[in-house]
């Protein structure tokens, strides 16, 4: 699942929402695989608030591959780019 929006009590609201929604028609939440990056596409440096589900506090990481693409905190695509150079695109 891929989230875009500002870490705030919306978030934290909506991830309950579709835990439960995913849960109800059977799918399971693996809360121990669950991470997020925190990004400033503006510029704009902002802590951002803490991510949690069901109380427990998700890991938030500096990079994360999500459907091939290498994405990164601080926007850079230097990663993304070697990545694609080694395996051939």
């Amino acid at each position: 699942m891929f989230l875009l929006m500002r870490p705030d009590r919306e978030l934290n609201d909506k991830l309950e929402r579709w835990k439960h929604t995913l849960e109800v028609r059977g799918f399971r939440v693996s809360r121990s695989k669950m991470e997020y990056l925190h990004c400033c596409f503006n510029g704009r440096v902002d802590a951002g608030g803490e991510v949690t589900l069901d109380g427990r506090s998700i890991l938030k990481v500096d990079k994360f591959k999500y459907l091939g693409l290498i994405i990164q905190q601080d926007e850079d695509i230097d990663e993304d780019i070697n990545q694609r150079i080694k395996v051939g695109w």
